[in-house]
């Protein structure tokens, strides 16, 4: 079985690379590796994902949408 074309590959991500930079932003993680070391992935893995390369998995996304929803009501 052949893996999806590029296009396809980005409609079945979990979440955008630009709403992973923008999730990175709202978080606080100014850097891959900031955010690398928060959630337990390598540096590579958050390159991969923000550079569209490989999907960001569907519960890293839940995860980031999480904070953001908790931080939000923190305030």
């Amino acid at each position: 079985m052949d893996a999806p074309a590029p296009e396809q590959q980005k409609m079945l991500a979990s979440m955008a690379p630009d709403e992973l930079r923008t999730a990175m932003r709202t978080l606080g993680y100014r850097t891959q590796h900031d955010l690398a070391a928060a959630i337990g992935v390598s540096r590579s893995a958050v390159s991969l994902w923000l550079e569209g390369k490989v999907g960001v998995p569907r519960p890293v996304a839940m995860l980031l949408r999480m904070l953001i929803a908790a931080q939000r009501r923190a305030f």
